[in-house]
């Protein structure tokens, strides 16, 4: 989606203190990295940023690059120098728009790093994106949005509690009997480990179904089922 800035943050001596990472992404194709990262660095008054282009360069693995025009690196290579263009000034405020776009399982972990570096030295972020993964592993706190109206918000924790639907998860050495199976509408959740991993849905008026559970199987694990954001995303805002 597209992000609107007002015209008073879009001034110089606002730039300097937001980053902005957008879906399309916009590189002088024909401007070699090093110049391209100065030029970005110059616009927000970066001072000192020889040695932070360096450090980004070498943290990237870029450093061979640094001298080869945009257009000659891959799609992946380009992703990376777009976000250090992004980022190298440590921004108060940062947007990223889906930053993970284009990265392979390596480079997206090491972009998560630096989003969770920047965020623990005090950098506001502003994600968006489809990936509710990442958001569940990322954000504090989300807004879903669907025909352009609002339909969930909250911190992350409160939000999968507001849509629990009473279910739990339970690990058994063997597998429950079919009344069981039958009484809690048990679903058998795949699992590589030697153990039968099941998710139900019990009568939560006592405890008795605790004591049955118990007494009929050894448990290994027995804790609370809480839905996903992804799958809060897909019943209320897809």
């Amino acid at each position: 989606g597209e992000i609107y800035l007002d015209n008073e943050l879009l001034n110089k001596s606002h730039l300097s203190r937001i980053g902005y990472l957008p879906e399309e992404r916009g590189l002088y194709k024909k401007m070699k990295v090093i110049e391209q990262l100065s030029y970005f660095a110059s616009l927000r008054n970066f001072k000192n940023s020889k040695e932070s282009i360096n450090l980004w360069l070498k943290k990237f693995d870029l450093t061979e690059w640094a001298n080869k025009k945009v257009e000659e690196l891959s799609k992946g290579m380009q992703q990376k120098v777009q976000f250090i263009n992004a980022v190298i000034h440590e921004p108060d405020f940062i947007i990223l728009d889906e930053p993970f776009s284009g990265f392979d399982p390596v480079n997206v972990n090491l972009v998560i790093d630096e989003i969770r570096r920047l965020n623990k030295n005090g950098s506001t972020i502003l994600y968006s994106t489809h990936r509710m993964d990442s958001v569940e592993e990322l954000c504090d706190e989300i807004m879903m949005i669907s025909n352009a109206k609002k339909v969930v918000e909250g911190k992350i924790n409160e939000v999968k509690n507001s849509f629990k639907d009473n279910a739990w998860e339970v690990g058994v050495e063997t597998d429950l009997t079919l009344e069981q199976k039958e009484k809690w509408k048990a679903q058998k959740v795949p699992n590589s480990l030697p153990y039968s991993k099941y998710k139900i849905w019990p009568d939560l008026v006592s405890d008795n179904w605790k004591v049955e559970l118990q007494s009929n199987n050894n448990i290994l694990f027995l804790q609370e089922s809480l839905p996903s954001i992804h799958e809060i995303f897909i019943k209320h805002a897809h």
